[in-house]
């Protein structure tokens, strides 16, 4: 085996990790925009709830007061943004 040809396994090594991590940075940032998609889905959502609240249009129900509602639903959705950002960052 010569010293060359040692040169051009090392080289074809290193080029193949090379694109398998660049494959695998590609498929982190894909699910890292699908998470963040998700969660700007949820806060969405949890705007117009508030936004409801804040104008009077949330009665009482089955599960409490609406101050309750509004205050368990932003604790939730706190907590899944706390888990968001543990994964991503």
């Amino acid at each position: 085996m010569s010293a060359a040809h040692g040169y051009d396994e090392t080289e074809a090594v290193l080029l193949l990790e090379y694109e398998r991590s660049s494959e695998f940075c590609n498929h982190v940032e894909g699910v890292r925009n699908i998470l963040t998609s998700f969660f700007l889905t949820v806060v969405g959502g949890v705007v117009i709830v508030v936004d409801k609240f804040a104008s009077g249009g949330l009665g009482s129900g089955l599960l409490g007061s609406p101050a309750v509602r509004v205050v368990a639903l932003l604790g939730f959705v706190a907590m899944v943004g706390l888990l968001f950002v543990m994964v991503i960052a």
